[in-house]
């Protein structure tokens, strides 16, 4: 399973849920200390606080860590918190239809790394 499929190159170039939001309930920045890749993401909550809404993301990175983000991003919308923390990187390499090598996952797991502690911190008080 090549990484560099078509379809996943076309969804590097023109990922889905990208760019940011004025109202977000939830804000992240985390950075993949291994290779650089950064990313923000912000998330919207219902009003109960208890489904995801909204979500947006920018991400400087590779094409794994940028495509995986973005089909994350797409598996959430709607979902529960407890849903979305239930994700794994199995799940992410299986909705991409690739498997990651040790060398990349890392960047698989960034944008899951950085929702998961941040739904966290938003259960315990903490916005950022």
């Amino acid at each position: 399973m090549d990484i560099y499929r078509n379809d996943l190159v076309k969804l590097f170039k023109n990922p889905h849920n990208f760019g940011t939001m004025k109202q977000a309930d939830i804000t992240i920045d985390d950075v993949n200390v291994n290779c650089g890749d950064q990313i923000k993401m912000q998330v919207k909550l219902d009003k109960a606080g208890k489904k995801i809404t909204d979500i947006k993301f920018v991400c400087f990175g590779c094409l794994v860590c940028v495509t995986a983000t973005s089909v994350l991003t797409d598996m959430v919308k709607g979902k529960t918190v407890e849903e979305a923390k239930k994700i794994t990187m199995a799940d992410l390499q299986k909705a991409l239809n690739i498997k990651i090598g040790p060398g990349k996952f890392n960047c698989i797991n960034l944008g899951l790394n950085a929702l998961v502690g941040g739904l966290k911190k938003y259960e315990n008080g903490s916005k950022k």
